[in-house]
């Protein structure tokens, strides 16, 4: 799932093994504006740019195990998506996850042999610079997220362990600061930014929230309902910094579908 402006993206994998992303407004997710169909592709992941107002697809093509990445614009006068051709990425034999910072730059988290590497590249695909981790003993990579004063937080799991890990670093690849989480890991564990101070929360549905300013200061752990933390699992959370407002799909066993939830955290 991603965001850009007014509308949701979804990336499906439908029955017969093809890929499409079906398009909502955000306003009326009843109705299906548009589905964009990805022949030949196993997508892996996706993320929006709203600044240039794109898509990027992460995904392989055929048996190669090196993965490309796909832009995908609207044409201004026909408001039409523009499927351009996949670029490679540099040196690496697995990507793992990717966002797109303020300013527009996409961020990719991959892995190499028995190094680890985020990478920041323009719109264009060029290299801007790379910053290797060899010694970030990583068993569990959970996500790469931008923050707005440039630098990039890793969250993880290390190894050995079973708390979530986040780590951030500067552009020069020096370490600014860390925390671990209290939880434990669970398959429906997610960290992401919470406002556009920086914040960031930790979230494990049967256990609640952790809430952390953008120096990793705890400022709170927040439960969740009951009939939240009981029956909700959760699929997928982003933060939108155009709106300053989270996105999240979960699924909700008692109506047996997934349900769609956008909140921001205020302060009081």
């Amino acid at each position: 799932m991603t965001t850009l402006k007014d509308e949701i993206f979804l990336l499906y994998k439908q029955r017969d093994g093809h890929y499409v992303i079906k398009v909502y407004n955000r306003d009326n997710m009843k109705e299906m504006k548009e589905v964009i169909a990805l022949p030949g592709t196993d997508a892996q992941c996706m993320t929006g740019c709203n600044v240039s107002n794109c898509l990027y697809i992460c995904h392989r093509q055929g048996d190669s195990c090196r993965l490309k990445v796909l832009r995908i614009s609207r044409d201004a006068a026909e408001q039409k998506f523009n499927i351009s051709p996949s670029w490679k990425t540099e040196h690496r034999r697995s990507m793992y996850k990717m966002a797109v910072s303020t300013n527009g730059s996409l961020v990719i988290f991959s892995h190499y042999i028995h190094s680890y590497a985020v990478s920041v590249y323009n719109a264009d695909g060029i290299l801007q610079h790379e910053t290797v981790f060899p010694e970030v003993d990583i068993s569990m990579h959970l996500d790469v997220i931008p923050k707005s004063n440039g630098n990039v937080v890793l969250t993880y799991i290390g190894s050995p362990g079973i708390h979530p890990r986040l780590l951030e670093f500067d552009a020069s690849g020096s370490v600014v600061r860390q925390f671990m989480s209290s939880f434990e890991i669970s398959r429906d564990t997610c960290v992401s930014l919470a406002d556009e101070n920086d914040r960031m929360i930790i979230v494990r549905p049967f256990e609640g929230i952790e809430l952390l300013d953008s120096e990793f200061n705890l400022l709170g752990v927040y439960s969740l309902p009951n009939d939240q933390g009981k029956s909700y699992q959760h699929i997928d959370l982003r933060y939108d910094c155009n709106r300053n407002e989270i996105v999240r799909i979960h699924y909700d066993p008692s109506i047996r579908t997934n349900v769609l939830t956008i909140f921001r955290f205020t302060d009081e």
